[in-house]
């Protein structure tokens, strides 16, 4: 009997592939979560990034056309409101689970909301700072013409990127962080050392996130490029849409949601791609997923997407 079953052995194993990798496509398909315009508030400026945590949430955009402030929505829980907005433009933003936020934007702006009032840090570059994440060793950004800055709880310090590409994208990794950005542009290191891995291709990768419980990210960029690093190597999937794709955020289950220009959304994984139906045409800036079914997307003219 055990010989039997040595000798069957293959064949099992390949149904058993073949179920999942079919299993994998069925559960992509078969999420049945919608997008819904978010009415709660009307706004006519753009909306460039968002971080959403346990009960709190921050959105962040460029100045308010006639003033000089940047767009700056709190999200309570159960709804956004506007709340007071630092000078300068913002493009990405993290919060710190207390209340409070750091934010960065165009022309070096580097700030932070206690709770109670806006303070901004000495500028360390002249270049606008792209993408924001948060590490255990601190806040890293990044910029155009490969700018780098490390913040350790108390000042910001410009790094070194060991490149003069522009940088777009950022997300912590197991044992440091991963960077994306112009010309398919990925740089994996400790802060300090720097890995250029081929990624394939030669368009700009404008985000990347960690995917799934591994060792596993995916990164977006223009003319629809969605890219899944498994076991060390870039892999580049099908996607029927050509559409310009800015932002990305991953569930721990490797589902990942992805915006992009003229309202588009895709629900995607490492085998295929799947469009949801829109309710706008704006260009969509940010996105961030917490589950399978549960997550906020940002746009121009104040757009808000809730996807459950």
């Amino acid at each position: 009997m055990a010989r039997r079953l040595l000798q069957l052995s293959p064949f099992v194993l390949l149904i058993t592939l073949v179920f999942l990798l079919a299993g994998c496509e069925d559960g992509l398909l078969s999420v049945n979560a919608q997008l819904y315009l978010w009415e709660g508030l009307v706004l006519e400026d753009d909306l460039s990034d968002l971080w959403v945590g346990s009960g709190e949430g921050w959105e962040v955009g460029p100045v308010v056309p006639n003033t000089d402030d940047a767009r700056v929505l709190v999200f309570n829980g159960e709804k956004w409101k506007i709340t007071s907005e630092p000078d300068g433009s913002l493009t990405a933003v993290v919060g710190d689970g207390a209340g409070g936020c750091y934010a960065v934007g165009t022309e070096g702006l580097l700030v932070r909301y206690d709770g109670t009032e806006w303070s901004r840090y000495p500028n360390l570059t002249g270049e606008d700072l792209t993408d924001l994440c948060s590490t255990a060793d601190g806040l890293w950004a990044v910029g155009r013409n490969g700018v780098l800055l490390h913040f350790d709880g108390t000042d910001w310090s410009l790094e070194d990127s060991g490149t003069t590409e522009h940088l777009f994208g950022i997300t912590e990794t197991a044992d440091g962080l991963l960077i994306v950005g112009a010309n398919g542009t990925v740089l994996r290191g400790d802060g300090s050392t720097w890995t250029n891995e081929d990624s394939g291709v030669t368009t700009s990768l404008y985000a990347v996130d960690r995917c799934g419980e591994n060792d596993e990210y995916v990164a977006v960029g223009a003319s629809g490029v969605i890219l899944f690093r498994i076991d060390g190597t870039w892999s580049e999937i099908e996607n029927l849409s050509s559409t310009r794709l800015n932002d990305v955020s991953a569930s721990a289950a490797g589902y990942c949601l992805v915006v992009g220009m003229n309202g588009t959304v895709l629900l995607v994984d490492q085998y295929l791609s799947r469009e949801l139906d829109s309710p706008t045409t704006e260009n969509l800036n940010g996105v961030t997923l917490s589950g399978q079914s549960d997550g906020w997307i940002v746009g121009n003219r104040g757009t808000i997407l809730r996807y459950r």
